[in-house]
């Protein structure tokens, strides 16, 4: 697992049934870890830009994988939990971070980590605006995690 992956295995909570978006990680063992925490009962569909990730994670039993850049509140959502490996650019990030919001129902979670030298900071910050809060839950090799709940 990626030093960023183990801060979501450490951080982040999966529910039973649960219904979670995989947003910009190629992590395999991330993707196995998140379909293992929802189970037979849940759902986690994995989006990515990159069609060899997700030739990668379509090898992951149990997970869906879609090509779209973002996810759709009509196609992803209502979303559980979105996990953000956050992605390089602050505009990127922002984008995903808004859609992410969109596609989670009120009271949903979204936990996004990524090392310090991608911009964690600033994505932190700007899901701070978005979403009201977003304390870091912990660091790990220079990469940072955070958490917000979807309000409304």
């Amino acid at each position: 697992m990626s030093p960023a992956s183990v801060l979501f295995a450490q951080a982040a909570t999966l529910d039973a049934g649960a219904r979670a978006l995989l947003l910009h990680s190629d992590d395999l063992e991330l993707a196995r870890w998140a379909v293992a925490q929802v189970g037979p009962g849940g759902c986690v569909t994995a989006l990515h830009s990159s069609h060899s990730a997700l030739e990668r994670l379509a090898g992951v039993a149990g997970l869906d994988v879609s090509d779209a850049v973002y996810p759709a509140a009509d196609a992803h959502g209502p979303a559980d939990v979105v996990l953000v490996d956050i992605p390089k650019g602050r505009s990127v990030a922002r984008a995903v971070l808004w859609t992410a919001g969109q596609a989670l129902r009120p009271g949903g979670r979204l936990y996004l980590a990524g090392p310090n030298a991608r911009g964690a900071k600033s994505a932190i910050s700007d899901a701070v605006t978005l979403f009201g809060a977003a304390p870091v839950l912990g660091y790990k090799s220079s990469r940072r995690i955070a958490f917000a709940t979807r309000t409304n």
